[in-house]
């Protein structure tokens, strides 16, 4: 899961710097997909040590989750009008609902495969504590 977050980091800085370099005002806020991917990056660089990586990978969980309610939270309003093509947008309105919309749905992906991977390595650590005493108990 490590070098998924890492790959989730790298895309959401990609998708950031795109926003922000077609966004109309140029404002910072533009970027923030960007900045949810540093974060990320910077987990998921953390977690490919094994002794930081269930802290780092709990982290990061976290902070696309933040994502995706941030995301949905500012930008949720505004998906029927994008998903109508409604003239109520304007242009600058237009692509913040997107770059909102679209960081709520990277990190949405993102939570669920955090979710399974947790899901999975608590069956695994199951599996591995609940073997020696069954066969114990033949």
């Amino acid at each position: 899961m490590p070098r998924i977050t890492i790959l989730f980091g790298v895309l959401l800085i990609v998708y950031g710097i795109f926003t922000f370099v077609e966004s109309v005002s140029k404002s910072p806020t533009a970027a923030m997909p960007a900045y949810f991917g540093v974060v990320l990056l910077i987990l998921g660089v953390l977690a490919l040590k094994s002794n930081l990586r269930k802290h780092a990978m709990h982290a990061a969980a976290a902070v696309g989750l933040i994502g995706v309610v941030g995301g949905l939270v500012m930008g949720a309003s505004k998906l029927p009008a994008l998903l109508t093509g409604s003239p109520a947008l304007d242009e600058v309105h237009r692509h913040k609902a997107i770059a909102q919309n679209m960081l709520a749905l990277i990190c949405a992906i993102y939570v669920a495969l955090c979710v399974n991977s947790f899901i999975q390595a608590r069956v695994l650590r199951k599996k591995g504590t609940e073997a020696p005493s069954s066969t114990g108990n033949v």
